[in-house]
């Protein structure tokens, strides 16, 4: 275990004794008092070892990631759906139709973000023509859209080995805070 670790561990365990104390004195119940410890070190461990942390640059690169995917799933021409509700009662629609109610509100909120994201990539993939280094522009789609691997960016980009990735994260800190606004700042800064 890494000193760390064991400092997190340590910090749970002193939480969790002060709580079972507070529990102690309100009631005598063991069960409750061990469930309530449990509880409250699973919390502390789990904000001690996120603190400070801010996945945004994560949830970007996953986003990219599995953009082509999101890309077929909003243009499926298949996904037509009519549905007549003349001779349907009301409750029974409620209920059997959920799960349709469910994915038409995932569409469309897909629709709606991946067109969010289309304008920002048109902004960036302008932004990196304007200032001659389109190629890190072009890593970035490579990378993380197209899903090339380092080997075959190389070739087509013509760069070392490590500059797919400098070049992708780079974009992708940029792409960041125009998702993200000044929350994106503040993650980088912080």
């Amino acid at each position: 275990m890494k000193a760390f670790d064991i400092n997190v561990e340590n910090r749970a365990k002193e939480i969790s004794k002060e709580v079972v104390k507070e529990v102690m004195k309100e009631t005598m119940d063991e069960k409750y008092i061990n469930k309530m410890a449990g509880e409250v070190a699973e919390r502390a461990v789990y904000k001690i070892l996120n603190r400070g942390k801010d996945w945004r640059f994560k949830n970007t690169k996953l986003l990219m990631r599995n953009y082509k995917s999101l890309k077929q799933h909003i243009l499926n021409e298949k996904d037509e759906i009519k549905i007549l509700y003349a001779d349907m009662d009301e409750d029974y629609v409620k209920v059997d139709y959920m799960w349709l109610e469910s994915i038409i509100k995932s569409k469309g909120k897909t629709i709606q973000i991946l067109k969010y994201v289309d304008e920002q990539l048109e902004y960036l993939e302008r932004k990196y023509k304007e200032r001659k280094q389109y190629e890190r522009y072009k890593a970035f789609e490579l990378l993380l859209i197209e899903g090339k691997s380092n080997i075959e960016m190389q070739r087509e980009i013509g760069c070392s080995k490590n500059m797919p990735n400098k070049w992708t994260n780079e974009v992708v800190r940029e792409l960041s805070v125009l998702l993200w606004g000044i929350d994106a700042i503040c993650m980088h800064v912080g």
